[in-house]
């Protein structure tokens, strides 16, 4: 399974032989032997290399989670017999890791050293995915997965708020939806956990979300209202640093507050960690921390 899934990510048999460090003929015996077995063709040989066939795809995919697993267990098992670090895969959000990021590893390293604690930074939508395909163990996230084997624990309340450029602001610290509204808006699109938020809420007070620019990264947000291109709604761990240096002004929504949950997450298909109860410990004090920051924003659940 390792080999064919080398050949398939770096598709050239030659390279991923030489990654593999073993002979290229072995190499394509591996591989025969594997179709031979599963009665088709997994690959498809060319004079660029080799790609994928859809029932090699299939099996790509299987063979990650099955690798991914092994990787785990192998972790998990030496790291209870004592002799190795236990890796844990933590995937957390761009405004998780501006705020406590850097106390997260710190922490990890003081309180956990029999553990090494791998950060994962990606948008919650990708979180999601991440855990339920097995390429990390767990993820503090904003993004809700109904009918997923996935355990979600909800930790925190955050209230959003409506950012824009300090010289475009309107003047108060607290506005009405509508008010913050009636602004051209950069926001992500509609898979985006905070642009469904919006527009569900602009439906239930019928207003209308007038989005100029769509774009699927919070940097690239973050940037487009400095330019003084538009306004959006943001979590404060966003813009901490520019409303800091007074280049950005947030005000709070106070008739239809925009509110997220934050979850720890995690699959119901893995097994405890072999130090379990100091991991969880750990992110519990790092959401605590994590209320604390964001002040009268954040209430604990």
């Amino acid at each position: 399974m390792r080999y064919f899934a080398k050949v398939v990510e770096v598709g050239n048999m030659t390279r991923a032989a030489s990654l593999l460090n073993v002979a290229q003929p072995a190499l394509g015996l591996q591989i025969r032997q594997l179709e031979e077995l599963l009665e088709t063709e997994l690959l498809m040989r060319h004079s660029r290399g080799v790609s994928v066939t859809p029932a090699g795809q299939l099996l790509y995919e299987h063979a990650v989670r099955i690798l991914n697993m092994f990787e785990t267990a192998e972790s998990q098992v030496k790291a209870l017999a004592g002799t190795a670090r236990e890796t844990v895969r933590l995937g957390i959000t761009h405004s998780i890791m501006r705020l406590v990021g850097s106390e997260l590893i710190v922490a990890a390293r003081r309180d956990l050293p029999k553990v090494l604690l791998s950060l994962v930074e990606e948008p919650s939508t990708v979180l999601v995915k991440e855990l339920d395909a097995g390429d990390i163990d767990l993820a503090l996230t904003y993004d809700f997965a109904e009918g997923s084997p996935i355990a979600f624990t909800p930790m925190q309340v955050e209230e959003l708020l409506f950012v824009t450029r300090a010289d475009r602001a309107p003047g108060r610290p607290v506005l009405e939806l509508g008010e913050a509204l009636a602004f051209e808006m950069v926001l992500a699109s509609l898979r985006d956990p905070i642009r469904r938020l919006v527009d569900a809420e602009a439906a239930k007070a019928g207003l209308t979300v007038t989005v100029g620019y769509e774009v699927q990264s919070l940097l690239a947000t973050r940037q487009v209202v400095l330019d003084g291109l538009a306004a959006s709604i943001l979590p404060y761990g966003v813009v901490a640093d520019e409303i800091e240096e007074g280049k950005l002004v947030a005000s709070r929504i106070k008739d239809q507050p925009l509110t997220r949950t934050l979850y720890l997450a995690r699959s119901s298909r893995g097994a405890q960690f072999a130090h379990e109860e100091q991991v969880m410990k750990l992110l519990r004090s790092v959401v605590k921390q994590l209320t604390i920051d964001l002040g009268p924003l954040a209430q604990p659940i």
